[in-house]
């Protein structure tokens, strides 16, 4: 099984986008994406590779993770996300 965790030799973040959770339109590009960052904690629900994922993320804190193509508006509760690029 293929870790979802980046290895940090690839690069160091590059731009942080704001992204709007949405259920169907792709809003992260998955193939640059190195992780999300909120500005208020709460959850995120992401598809990593077809599969929905309910993913805690604290205030102000970088959450690494990589496969990701959907960040979902549907039990999203934190705000103020960024997607992290290389």
């Amino acid at each position: 099984m293929s870790s979802s965790f980046i290895d940090a030799s690839v690069g160091f973040p590059s731009d942080y986008v704001p992204v709007t959770p949405h259920n169907t339109v792709n809003n992260v590009d998955g193939t640059r994406l190195m992780g999300f960052y909120a500005t208020v904690a709460g959850d995120i629900v992401v598809s990593v590779r077809g599969v929905d994922r309910t993913i805690p993320i604290s205030a102000n804190t970088p959450l690494i993770i990589r496969g990701v193509s959907l960040l979902k508006a549907t039990g999203t509760t934190a705000t103020g996300i960024f997607a992290i690029y290389l």
